[in-house]
């Protein structure tokens, strides 16, 4: 049975794919990837050949009404439902099967084989998932499209970094403010297991923080603060960790205080504003903020030191309460 492949766009950081059924971004340079990836036949025969595209059907009513079924490709919808063919008004070139395996199978029946040269998984999140965890699983075309977008609600799976290594990697494209680039995955070979792959990436949660880092030294956006040396910032950015495991991630680009961390979360969950607290015991990381020069230099000469306003504790404090900030010292 042949391999296949996967073709996906997917936001860098949260690896979102879909929105309430769309997608988020229009880029002419994607989809002129896509048909080109998804229609290149690659064998002498190219003629009497054609790639087959296989999606579900949520993902064949996202594409426009004007481009479905896929031209010059083998389109196959997977549905559980027997009316499909008729709920959807598919044509009689297109092929309906109610698992990836099931098409698989009918892709690979005589009659419809000698046709085929590639195929290729296209969506949505489910079939990509199984599709991932197929033995039969090949190159993955992955559009890193690098901005986020709020209420993603579709999202691709990650990428086990035991079967797959990164082989190729575009520079970045910039399109109606977009900017995104072109990534292909090939599976590991069992000999470059442990040796090239395991020990360069076997921690994809410290992968995201790595590759949001460098998402924003790229394309962030740089402001003045009261330091002087100013910041680079992207927002609206997400990463996703699992807990599972007794794992928890703790994200840091040096050795840490660890000590410091814990009493500044215990100090955050407390509700606690006044960086005396902290400071008392041994932990100076507010101490700049509250100073009195800091206070008074910033038009906030009412504060007593070491109050720092409406920060993370406030915060905290806000989720029980309705009153407004007054003081560090303010019981409400």
């Amino acid at each position: 049975m042949k391999r296949f492949h996967l073709v996906v766009a997917a936001t860098h950081v949260s690896q979102g794919i879909g929105r309430a059924g769309t997608i988020p971004w229009k880029l002419k340079g994607d989809m002129q990837y896509f048909k080109d990836v998804t229609s290149t036949v690659t064998k002498a025969n190219a003629a009497s050949l054609q790639n087959a595209v296989i999606m579900g059907k949520k993902t064949y009513l996202s594409i426009p009404v004007k481009f479905r079924p896929l031209v010059g490709r083998i389109n196959v919808v997977l549905s559980r439902s027997s009316g499909v063919r008729e709920e959807l008004g598919l044509p009689d070139t297109v092929l309906t099967a109610s698992s990836l395996e099931e098409a698989l199978q009918l892709l690979s029946s005589p009659s419809v084989e000698s046709r085929i040269d590639q195929i290729f998984v296209i969506g949505g999140a489910s079939v990509y998932k199984e599709a991932l965890e197929s033995p039969r699983c090949g190159t993955i075309y992955l559009t890193k499209i690098l901005k986020e977008y709020p209420d993603m609600d579709t999202f691709f799976p990650i990428i086990p970094a035991d079967k797959f290594t990164l082989t190729s990697r575009t520079q970045v494209t910039t399109e109606n403010d977009i900017s995104y680039q072109f990534c292909t995955f090939d599976p590991v070979e069992e000999d470059r297991f442990t040796t090239q792959v395991v020990q360069a990436t076997e921690n994809p949660e410290e992968q995201q923080y790595l590759d949001l880092i460098k998402q924003i030294l790229e394309t962030g956006v740089r402001r003045g603060d009261r330091t002087g040396t100013g910041t680079i910032s992207r927002f609206g950015v997400q990463m996703r960790f699992s807990l599972r495991d007794n794992v928890f991630p703790l994200l840091t680009t040096k050795k840490v205080f660890f000590r410091g961390v814990a009493e500044e979360l215990l100090w955050f969950v407390a509700g606690c504003t006044n960086a005396n607290v902290l400071s008392e015991k041994g932990v100076k990381i507010w101490d700049g903020n509250g100073s009195r020069e800091f206070l008074d230099k910033s038009g906030l000469s009412h504060r007593e030191v070491g109050d720092l306003g409406p920060v993370y504790g406030f915060q905290v404090r806000v989720l029980h309460c309705s009153s407004s900030m007054m003081s560090c010292l303010n019981p409400y």
